[in-house]
Order: C-alpha cells, then structure tokens, then sequence
C-alpha cells in the first residue's frame, strides 16, 4: 500500500512538473512589445497602406489628385465661388465616404446637409484640411490616410480599424 502511494505521489508530481512547463513555455512565446518595435510595426504599416492607395490612384488617373505635406490626397472636381473657407467659418456640406475596396460607409441625406466649424470640430484632422481648399460651391475628393481620419480603431461602427478613406464633399455653403 506504501508502494501504492508513492507511485501515485510521483505520478501526480510528475503531471503538474509537466504542466508547469507547458505553462512556462506559454509565458515564453507573448510577443514582447517596445517602443522600437511599436514604431517599426508603424512604419511597415504606413508603408503599406500608402502602397495601397498609390495602387488606388493609379487605377483612377481621371481623378487627378494632388498631394499634401500630410498625405491627404485632394482633387477639386467642381469649382465653387468666391473665397476659400476660413478656420472658424461653419462648413456645410454633404458628403459620401467610402473605402478604396468601394464600400460605402456613410452619406448624407439627399435633401439634408451637414455642419462643422472649420479647425473647431471634432472631426477627422483630414476633412479639416480638405475643406480649407474648397470655396463654396465646390465639390471634392479627398483620399485620407488611416492618421488623418480614424487612425487605430476605426470610428467603431461601419468604418474598419487602421483604414484610408475616401470623402466626396460638396461645400455647400459657408456661414
């Protein structure tokens, strides 16, 4: 019976040495991250990302956009009248984004328009820049990278995480 014992003591510690280690080993293989790797994880990503848009643009030469300094891409397709809306002016537009792969996310209403107060608002840091190239009237497209619209997460709704968006505004009106 002391033999029985024993045996099953063993048996047992040898279960949970060896469940230990499988557990160490878990442990072992979570990715370590630091802020090097973080900025490299960036930079690839970045890299990809206007890769990707360049592939956009070249399959729609007709648009005929036009760099930032930023990365926001802009083609002013209907020219409006008068000035160019200013920082503090109320914008109101309407507008359709959308994905480079097409889908739809959002558009305002057909009868309706919406406003923001231009570098006020807390939009995406790329309609404020667009914006500011259009007068009344005028209509646009703008292609914003992930960090000048909704950056990591998305806008958590229809708008994925880390995407470009495209904006076809109309500046309908300045107040």
């Amino acid at each position: 019976m002391y033999r029985v014992l024993i045996i099953v003591l063993f048996f047992l510690g040898f279960l949970v040495s060896c469940a230990e280690e499988k557990h160490e080993e878990k442990k072992e293989k979570v990715p370590e991250y630091d802020k090097e790797k973080s900025i490299e994880m960036f930079k690839e990503f970045t890299e990809e990302e206007k890769e990707e848009i360049d592939n956009f643009v070249k399959r729609h030469p007709d648009w005929n956009l036009k760099p930032t300094e930023t990365g926001l891409l802009y083609s002013v397709y209907s020219e409006g009248e008068g000035e160019l809306i200013q920082p503090g002016q109320t914008a109101i537009v309407s507008y359709e984004i959308s994905g480079l792969d097409g889908s739809v996310y959002y558009e305002s209403d057909s009868l309706e328009t919406e406003s923001f107060k231009v570098d006020k608002a807390d939009i995406e840091s790329g309609i404020h820049q667009g914006i500011k190239l259009l007068n009344k009237g005028a209509k646009g497209k703008f292609i914003i990278p992930s960090h000048l619209a909704h950056g990591l997460i998305g806008d958590m709704d229809k708008i994925p995480p880390l995407s470009a968006v495209i904006y076809d505004i109309h500046l309908v009106d300045i107040k």
